[in-house]
Order: C-alpha cells, then structure tokens, then sequence
C-alpha cells in the first residue's frame, strides 16, 4: 500500500541491546517477587520458582531459563547491589575498634533481608558463600589499631572476626523474637544490646590508669536508656 510507513530495519547490535534490557528487567522483576514471596510465606515454606514467575507475570520457563533452580535464584538475587552493600559496612573502617564493631551491628539492621537470605542458602544446601567478605579489611585495620595501642596485641584477629560475624548474624535475625521474650520493645533492646556490648568491647583495650570513679559510678548501676526507665516504657 502507497500509504503505509516503511521501518527502518533494526541493526543487528540493536536488537540485542533491546533483548539484553528486557531480560535485565524480567531478572529484576522474577528477583522481587522471589523477595516477596519470602516476606510473605515464611523460609520454611520453600520457594516455588512456578510461584515466583506467576507472581512477576513472566512466562513459567524463563525462571527455569534464567536461574535453573531456586539456589541460583536466591544466588543472584543476593549478588545484586552487592557492592554498594559492602561500601556500607567498610564505611566506619576509621573508627576506633569498639565503635566499628557497634556500627557494624546498627549496618546490618539495614540490610536484614541480604542477612536472611544468606542464612536460608547455607542452611538449605550450603556452597560456596563467604560470611566475612571483608575479612582481610577487617584484619587489616584491627592490626593497625594494635600497633597503636588501642587494641591488645594478643587478640587473635581471625577468630575475633568470626566472633564478630556470629554476633552480627545472630543480632539480626533473633533481636525481635528476644525483645518479645524480654518484653520490651525492639529500639529498647537494640539500646541495652548497644550498651552491653560497649562494656564488653572495653574490655579489649589496653591496661591504663585505673579510673578513680569507676567504682562510684558502678554502683549506681547501669544508666537509663535516653528516653528514660526502660522498665517503665511501653513495648
């Protein structure tokens, strides 16, 4: 027909680009509804990967195209903002020891779905996944707060790492179950776990000049939290 519009033919480059951007975008979507199914039902409901396409509106067999389980799945849903992730946690690298460590607890609140996930991988079939991703950093800067006196030198730096890593993955997937069986709220928890743990961390610190005051002070027992008697708050 004289009257129709000729396209122009897309270049082969094109195509795939176009191809290459759908594809990122059906990940992206098969990932967050992956996401919300595990919001929703619960780890031990397992995860459907037919669920998962439904959910996104994708053809059943392209999740199986894509990811061919839902390890792989999960894998990569874990894998995506990754970095940005890991730039968080080694934000507070120049701070004193005791205060990275504190830190890195108030971090991975941030992050509790990238903490569950992980959990679900090595608990379902375990594989090649590293817990302390940032170990060598983390070595790293313990060794030199050592040559600077701030630390002990006897702290055996790896172990004291996976202390750390067990601390940070057990505070956040059991801090609202045990606020609930301490029957207060989860900021007030969050505060006292804070607060226990700085006493804890001091204690890492090089012998100095006993504190005259220290004795007063601890009989007055612990401070209250900054929004007043814990034990009178709501929860």
């Amino acid at each position: 027909m004289s009257g129709a519009v000729k396209k122009e033919p897309v270049s082969l480059a094109e195509h795939q680009k176009r191809g290459s951007a759908s594809r990122a975008a059906r990940e992206a979507a098969l990932e967050q509804a992956a996401l919300a199914l595990l919001r929703e039902n619960g780890a031990l409901a397992g995860l459907n990967l037919r669920e998962v396409a439904d959910r996104a509106g994708i053809n059943r067999g392209l999740v199986y195209h894509y990811y061919g389980s839902r390890e792989e799945l999960l894998r990569t849903t874990l894998k995506r903002n990754l970095a940005p992730r890991l730039a968080e946690i080694s934000a507070g690298s120049s701070l004193p020891f005791p205060n990275r460590v504190r830190q890195l607890l108030r971090t991975l609140v941030g992050h509790e779905e990238a903490i569950r996930l992980v959990t679900l991988l090595l608990l379902d079939r375990g594989g090649p996944l590293s817990l302390m991703p940032l170990l060598a950093n983390w070595l790293e800067n313990l060794e030199r707060d050592q040559r600077d006196e701030k630390v002990k030198e006897d702290i055996d730096g790896p172990a004291m790492v996976a202390l750390i890593t067990c601390l940070g993955y057990g505070f956040v997937l059991f801090r609202k179950q045990l606020a609930r069986e301490m029957g207060t709220s989860v900021a007030d928890f969050d505060w006292r776990i804070d607060e226990a743990l700085r006493r804890l961390l001091d204690a890492l610190e090089p012998d100095s000049v006993p504190d005259p005051t220290a004795t007063n002070r601890s009989k007055c027992g612990p401070k209250a939290s900054p929004k007043g008697d814990r034990r009178r708050r709501k929860t």
